[in-house]
């Protein structure tokens, strides 16, 4: 609340062993999924004067490091708030266009010349 310009956001990052942990025991849903519901609702604080407790954005992301058995590393980004998979320029702009929002005074990045004018 002392902030209301700052835009505060989460990246959670698990293996990619962390979205196949299911068996037939009990473990119908993966840590992975279990924590992006839960994380989720921690998400979409679309204003300063929303609760303190939330997050602007809150994204998660499973990771493969290189090791001998899989020579090629990889990750995978989630948006815990709608549950889209997106690339790492759709996560950037996501965040760039809440700060945006939150701080049309001072914009961050190119500004479509058409809306300058406007």
């Amino acid at each position: 609340m002392r902030f209301p310009y700052s835009v505060v956001c989460a990246l959670f990052a698990f293996p990619e062993d962390a979205d196949q942990d299911t068996s037939e025991s009990g473990r119908s849903v993966s840590t992975f999924r279990r924590a992006t519901t839960l994380l989720a609702t921690l998400s979409g604080r679309d204003e300063y004067t929303g609760p303190g407790e939330k997050f602007e954005n809150v994204s998660m992301l499973l990771f493969r490091p290189v090791s001998a058995d899989r020579p090629e590393p990889a990750i995978s980004l989630l948006n815990a708030g709608d549950g889209r998979t997106m690339s790492e320029d759709d996560y950037f702009g996501i965040l760039r266009d809440i700060y945006n929002r939150r701080n049309p005074h001072a914009i961050v990045g190119e500004i479509d010349v058409e809306d300058a004018a406007d």
